[in-house]
């Protein structure tokens, strides 16, 4: 019994290893067309990123500080959070920078 997935070209609806490989060749041009459109989305919308997604814990009036005060009495944001990469593509430039950087 063969397992069929999607009608290919041939009409018993069983794709030959050609018509797989066409079909795999399209889900990665479409993967990569996905994450090129999302990367361009990111960059234009970094600073409510990291103001509002990234960066929110470190408020003394997000959700959970708030709750874990009135609860448990525990104050999470009592020191300073020190950034090490603040830049959207600081980690992979920081990778590239050391990777390729004269010892």
């Amino acid at each position: 019994m063969a397992f069929k997935w999607k009608k290919g070209k041939k009409g018993d609806g069983e794709m030959s290893f050609l018509e797989h490989l066409e079909e795999l060749r399209w889900h990665i041009i479409r993967s990569i067309i996905a994450i090129v459109v999302f990367m361009i989305l990111a960059f234009v919308f970094k600073n409510f990123i990291f103001d509002h997604v990234i960066l929110a814990p470190k408020n003394a009036d997000f959700f959970t500080s708030r709750m874990l005060t009135k609860f448990f009495g525990i104050n999470i944001n009592k020191e300073p959070l020190n950034l090490i990469s603040i830049k959207m593509s600081g980690q992979i430039t920081r990778i590239l920078l050391f990777r390729w950087s004269p010892a």
